[in-house]
């Protein structure tokens, strides 16, 4: 559940800062794959997404709301470019937390 939630972190950096609906699930599904969670699923929209996946047998839904959204495409791109870095392998989860607190955090 933990690549999920972190995940749906640096994917909400793209909705967040002006990226597209694509690019936030290419993010969220790139970290998923670096963490090796398959059968997860998201709904995209402007206003909240949805992740839903089986743990222990049991279906589990994630709502988070999107919140207001802005313009800023440095941290948009940051959050893909984040994305992609899990997907190869070059993130743990430790520096990952790291990573996205580093990406809100840009001017």
């Amino acid at each position: 559940m933990q690549a999920i939630e972190m995940a749906l972190d640096a994917a909400l950096i793209v909705m967040q800062n002006g990226g597209s609906t694509e690019m936030a699930n290419r993010t969220f599904q790139n970290i998923l794959k670096g963490y090796e969670q398959d059968g997860v699923s998201a709904i995209w929209r402007l206003d909240f997404v949805a992740a839903s996946s089986a743990a222990e047998g049991h279906p589990v839904t994630v709502l988070r709301p999107i919140g207001p959204i802005g313009v800023n495409l440095t941290r948009a791109s940051e959050a893909v470019v984040l994305g992609e870095r899990v997907a190869k392998g070059e993130l743990d989860t430790a520096a990952l937390v790291a990573e996205i607190a580093r990406v809100k955090a840009l001017p």
